[in-house]
């Protein structure tokens, strides 16, 4: 209990700073730090997930920057024709997610793909053909590098904390510490 409070109250300090330093930071949306601080969870009992957990997040941001730009091209943009795209994406994150054998995590690179279409669904709805010709580069950098960020940070804290990885997923009989989305 002594252990999460400080684990918290370093947390919350850490979170502060970050979101009071954003612009001396150069980014432009903090909140995929804290996205990547919660996606701390899917590592494993041992954190020898940690490197699919990374993978993830770094393929669902990939494609969200990609689906604009791929929808565009062979769909209409609108609500229709995005939201086709989007459930083609989706069904590969989760099909990769589905062969990686709870490697690559699925609601790990589903949550980054959200991050990334959240971040760059204003920009390319304002200016299209700026979009398409490389604007998204710096908001899915800066989102995935966020991501990353956070899930380092999480693991730096809770290693300091001395909270062991197996503490914060709840375990289960079902699961044994395991986050799995394979049946």
């Amino acid at each position: 209990m002594r252990r999460s409070f400080v684990l918290a109250v370093v947390w919350g300090v850490v979170a502060g700073l970050f979101f009071a330093h954003a612009g001396s930071l150069r980014l432009a949306t903090i909140w995929p730090v804290a996205i990547g601080f919660a996606l701390y969870s899917f590592a494993g009992k041992h954190r020898q997930k940690l490197p699919g957990v990374a993978i993830a997040a770094v393929l669902g941001v990939g494609l969200g920057w990609v689906v604009f730009p791929l929808t565009g091209q062979f769909l209409p943009l609108t609500p229709v024709g995005m939201g086709i795209g989007v459930g083609i994406v989706m069904g590969v994150l989760v099909l990769i997610g589905g062969l990686g054998n709870g490697y690559i995590p699925a609601p790990v690179s589903i949550i980054s793909f959200a991050a990334m279409y959240g971040a760059y669904a204003p920009a390319y709805k304002a200016d299209e053909q700026s979009a398409l010709m490389g604007a998204g580069l710096p908001i899915a950098s800066e989102v995935a590098l966020g991501l990353l960020l956070g899930l380092l940070s999480a693991t730096v804290l809770y290693r300091l904390a001395g909270v062991r990885a197996r503490d914060v997923v709840p375990e289960t009989e079902e699961s044994h510490g395991e986050v799995s989305w394979n049946a």
